[in-house]
């Protein structure tokens, strides 16, 4: 029996190698991490492109607004998402990688952050900027805040700096760039402690040929970038944030956790 389910792998293996059509890919302006602008996409499509690559397989990347990322990536003719947070509703369409790097969520201003509470927060920076279509935390939205929607993260940045809001959730990495690229003469504080901290993967379209097998040779692609020491090398630009000591308090974070939102990177 064995040997059978050996050579149905190796079937598969070898038609999805000689098929002679790059994997299609969709993803999102998501800087430092990927991007059409960022050489040869940014880090974390090199990643995927290269664990792929040494499996013989192309891939090529589409870049859309995140929103509309969600909605192409369920279609049978693109192979999945580079560049996403783990949802459990998610699961339901796609199959999802190891965790290939984390990010950070930190509230954002251009005054010290004092408040550890949301509802404290909220009452001290009571305007809060977010990406429309990301997946935040509901609990955000049960806070008290004022919430304005944008974009992009790069716009995003910019009704903080403008001072249209109070304050921005925003990954810990997208946030120092923005801030770099828009006026890094300003000061930007970060709150100490994280609100979230988010696994980011590859996700396999459940209606693209071969999902499961090309899954498994992404899977195996990342083991052999892991032990030369590529992978690593890869993110190192990135400088990723250490783990967080711990969680921002609020009692609306642990319902959350059972019943998670559904739209983000």
């Amino acid at each position: 029996m064995w040997i059978k389910w050996w050579f149905l792998s190796l079937f598969l293996t070898l038609s999805v190698q000689v098929s002679g059509k790059p994997l299609p890919f969709v993803s999102s302006d998501y800087q430092p991490y990927h991007a059409p602008g960022l050489k040869d996409g940014g880090p974390l499509a090199i990643l995927v492109q290269t664990a792929f690559a040494t499996e013989r397989i192309d891939t090529n990347v589409r870049y859309l607004p995140w929103g509309e990322v969600m909605r192409q990536g369920v279609q049978p003719d693109v192979a999945g998402i580079i560049g996403a947070w783990d949802i459990p509703e998610r699961h339901l369409q796609f199959y999802f990688s190891s965790p290939l790097y984390y990010n950070e969520l930190r509230f954002f201003a251009l005054k010290p952050i004092t408040k550890r509470h949301l509802n404290q927060l909220a009452n001290h920076l009571p305007r809060l900027g977010i990406v429309k279509d990301y997946a935040y935390p509901r609990a955000i939205h049960q806070a008290g805040f004022t919430i304005s929607l944008a974009d992009s993260d790069q716009a995003l940045m910019q009704l903080l700096l403008s001072k249209q809001v109070d304050v921005v959730l925003a990954d810990t990495g997208t946030a120092r760039f923005w801030h770099q690229q828009e006026a890094p003469e300003t000061v930007l504080h970060g709150s100490q402690l994280v609100l979230e901290r988010k696994s980011v993967h590859l996700l396999l379209n459940k209606n693209y040929p071969q999902a499961r097998q090309l899954l498994n040779q992404f899977e195996q692609g990342l083991q052999k970038l892991a032990k030369t020491g590529q992978w690593a090398q890869l993110l190192t630009p990135l400088e990723l944030p250490k783990p967080a000591r711990q969680p921002l308090k609020h009692a609306a974070i642990e319902a959350q956790q059972a019943n998670p939102a559904s739209s983000q990177p």
